[in-house]
């Protein structure tokens, strides 16, 4: 049987070697940036002139793949109801050039003072960073791969919405360490679907099966601490802390000190430290959403952080041949 495993696995490695050439790559790479990133642009289109939103949209939920946008309070229903959207993700220099862009179509409006923070569903998603043969092959290599993996994820993620999540990424993410912490318990854990979605309203993204959503339903206050590039290795071995109720901070491999405004444990190497009350969550599928305003913000260090994005758009960077068709449509 092992025999037989060896050649199944050469075949396909064979197989997909000659499907996806050289963009057989990571979904993601880590990179260093300075904090707020700015080597992309994100904007929506579908009301009126675009709009800048590169840091007023936040993922809301992998499947259904769905991005909280934030409006302004002036954006009536009529301007969104039975619509089309198109969220671009785009170079940021004033040719703009196109990476990437995300159709979407109106699903629910969220109650927030002076915002309106809206969901939106993805109905199409189209890739400019890789040719399009290549994506076709890399929706075959992904959803064979979900269905290899959905017995012990529990998730059946689409086809689509795999192209979603790899797309949103070429707007780099930045990972941030979570802590939440009450008299009883607390925990410490690595995040990076979360954004700002103007004022004082943050959004952020958690996994619904795993132990961390439900913690910070029930205690409802945390704080998100940025982390230096040097620190990966350390934000990486937290993962764990996803699945567990509660953890002993003494236990955790570097020193913590408490955040300003909610006492909350954070780690001394923290670059900013951004304090949060949720003031609302909603279970939208494999993914739970939290609404959060913000309590008080630390900025300590302007080193670079840890961020995370597009395996393609990391090609693009590094002008790997055969990366992606050139040129790029301007926007």
């Amino acid at each position: 049987m092992s025999l037989l495993n060896s050649v199944q696995g050469r075949i396909q490695s064979q197989v997909r070697k000659a499907l996806l050439g050289p963009t057989d790559l990571p979904l993601t790479s880590d990179v260093p940036l300075h904090l707020p990133q700015s080597e992309t642009s994100v904007w929506l289109h579908g009301m009126g002139e675009p709009r800048d939103v590169t840091f007023l949209h936040s993922v809301a939920c992998i499947s259904p793949f769905l991005i909280c946008i934030g409006l302004e309070s002036s954006d009536s229903g009529e301007k969104l109801v039975g619509k089309r959207f198109s969220l671009k993700f785009c170079r940021n220099t004033p040719e703009r050039e196109l990476l990437a862009e995300i159709g979407l179509e109106f699903a629910d409006r969220i109650a927030a003072t002076g915002r309106i923070p809206a969901l939106f569903r993805a109905v199409s998603c189209r890739n400019f960073c890789i040719p399009a043969l290549r994506l076709r092959a890399h929706d075959l290599f992904n959803v064979y791969g979900n269905w290899k993996s959905r017995k012990s994820t529990g998730q059946n993620v689409s086809a689509l919405e795999m192209r979603c999540n790899s797309a949103v990424f070429i707007c780099p993410r930045p990972v941030v360490l979570v802590s939440v912490a009450d008299q009883d318990c607390g925990n410490i854990f690595p995040m990076n679907l979360c954004g700002t979605l103007g004022g004082d309203y943050l959004g952020f993204a958690l996994n619904s099966a795993r132990s961390a959503a439900p913690l910070i339903s029930r205690i409802r206050r945390l704080a998100l601490s940025s982390i230096p590039y040097c620190r990966i290795a350390v934000a990486r071995a937290m993962r764990r802390n996803h699945h567990e109720a509660s953890i002993r901070w003494g236990d955790l491999p570097f020193p913590t000190r408490r955040s300003k405004a909610l006492a909350i444990p954070v780690p001394e190497f923290s670059l900013r430290v951004c304090e949060l009350n949720v003031e609302d969550s909603w279970p939208l599928g494999s993914h739970t959403f939290f609404l959060a305003r913000i309590a008080g913000e630390e900025i300590l260090s302007s080193d670079s952080a840890f961020f995370m994005i597009n395996g393609q758009y990391a090609a693009l960077r590094q002008k790997i041949p055969g990366s992606m068709p050139q040129p790029l449509p301007v926007l």
